[in-house]
């Protein structure tokens, strides 16, 4: 149970919002999506892509396919079966093709999103489509990251592009911690189109990915010894990781009350309702911090990096009342994390690590390659231009590629019962022309056909046509 719940992997294959679908439940039979021929063949295809090569169709095209990918790494993972899409990612090379995508997407959110998120006002819903596609791309890369890393020689495969995803990691967990993701944005609630919608989804999105990379920071320190050694001294030396951690645990981003006054938990893919009596359960991102806190203070190579000074201990000290005895039967290693808390209080600290005359310092440098001399308002003005002269055929053939992947009858066995697209309860009710939307009841069909409509139609005709080839 450690190993493979809190020890080990247990995350969820993210979808898209809106499609609805809900996230795979993982039968102990089946084939899966993809077999091990296809995925080897997908992977070898995959290439890095720069930021002018966002939202072009060769990169739609390859999302589709770090999507198949992602959706059946997950699968093997939860079965314990025979990892193919792993072996295959090593084997030909590519974890590093991933990360820089990652980070490809992170760049183009900072510099171009701003630049274009006016004009993506003035879109209507269908042209709205690939805009959510490349922000939720972040969401499958990160994901795909996830399930690979938990692995050892993925972590090594990855090599100096690691660099890169610890501070990507640091972004995103300086960001859950800046509590901006739960500020309130008027502009959801005041606007009932395509802006809002995109805007809601955006935010949903940002908060998965922040904390799928508290996973991906608890994985990087679980393989620490095998991993180039600038890696965890960036993390704890340069960002700190730890304090970072420690914010965390304090704030709780992954609890929180909901209108009707209930408290929820986020399980990794969605929030959940708790009762009060179940509030010290741990969910998958408190699970993963907590470990991560472990693997800094008890752990021997982390230890020998780190210096815990004065200040450090007074943040550690906060820790201990949150350590109780139900969350120690949870988790059994965290009496020795609790002990070693105590420890540095009477010690006052450890001994800073002996240092070198020479320092050699290895630097990122996938974020400042993709940053180097790049006209930014050049390629918001191209993308702007590329979305409203799209042709109806290419964005058909966008959706229909969407489609295909999103109706596969091969998901039908592994989905949870899926859920009402306006309030989110349980569903038997499925629009008869997309497919992709579910409902509870006629009168929430009627709210939401403003929303779904212009989507319903071309989601429908791309099935139709899919369906007669």
């Amino acid at each position: 149970y450690q190993r493979r719940v809190h020890g080990g992997y247990s995350g969820g294959w993210l979808i898209p919002a809106m499609t609805t679908i809900q996230q795979p439940k993982f039968s102990q039979c089946g084939e899966g999506f993809i077999s091990s021929l296809e995925a080897e063949r997908l992977v070898n295809d995959l290439r890095p892509f720069e930021v002018a090569d966002v939202g072009q169709s060769r990169w739609i095209r390859q999302k589709h396919d770090f999507e198949a990918l992602n959706a059946q790494a997950h699968h093997n993972a939860r079965l314990q079966r025979d990892e193919y899409v792993m072996e295959a990612m090593v084997t030909f090379d590519k974890v590093k093709v991933l990360v820089q995508n990652l980070i490809c997407i992170d760049v183009w959110k900072q510099y171009v999103l701003p630049l274009v998120f006016e004009d993506f006002a003035q879109l209507n819903a269908q042209q709205t489509l690939k805009p959510y596609m490349i922000i939720y791309s972040e969401a499958v890369f990160s994901n795909f990251i996830e399930v690979l890393l938990f692995h050892k020689r993925a972590c090594e495969s990855a090599g100096e592009t690691l660099l890169d995803l610890g501070d990507y990691c640091d972004r995103r967990i300086t960001y859950l911690i800046s509590d901006h993701l739960n500020r309130h944005d008027s502009r959801i609630e005041s606007d009932k189109g395509p802006i809002g919608t995109f805007l809601a989804q955006q935010k949903e999105v940002e908060f998965a990915c922040c904390m799928i990379c508290v996973s991906l920071v608890r994985f990087l320190f679980d393989h620490a010894e095998s991993l180039p050694p600038s890696v965890t001294t960036r993390l704890l030396d340069v960002h700190d990781i730890l304090m970072s951690m420690v914010s965390l645990v304090e704030k709780a981003p992954w609890k929180r009350r909901n209108k009707s006054g209930s408290w929820e938990k986020f399980n990794g893919t969605a929030w959940e309702v708790v009762a009060n009596e179940d509030l010290q359960r741990f969910c998958k991102p408190e699970a993963q911090v907590w470990l991560t806190i472990a693997q800094c203070i008890c752990g021997r190579e982390v230890r020998r990096k780190y210096h815990i000074d004065g200040h450090r201990i007074e943040r550690l000290s906060r820790l201990i009342p949150f350590l109780n005895e139900a969350l120690e039967d949870q988790l059994p290693l965290l009496t020795e994390v609790k002990h070693q808390l105590h420890q540095l209080t009477i010690t006052q600290g450890s001994a800073p690590p002996q240092s070198s005359a020479l320092l050699i310092e290895q630097l990122p440098e996938l974020r400042p390659y993709l940053t180097r001399n790049r006209n930014w308002p050049e390629l918001a003005s191209q993308i702007v231009s590329a979305i409203r002269n799209e042709s109806p055929d290419d964005r058909r053939r966008d959706i229909e590629a969407m489609a295909r992947l999103y109706s596969n009858t091969s998901l039908d066995d592994v989905l949870e019962a899926p859920k009402c697209a306006q309030c989110g309860q349980v569903a038997t009710q499925r629009c008869s022309k997309c497919k992709a939307e579910w409902y509870c009841s006629r009168p929430c069909q009627v709210v939401a056909w403003g929303r779904h409509r212009a989507v319903c139609a071309v989601m429908g005709a791309a099935l139709q046509k899919s369906g007669d080839s």
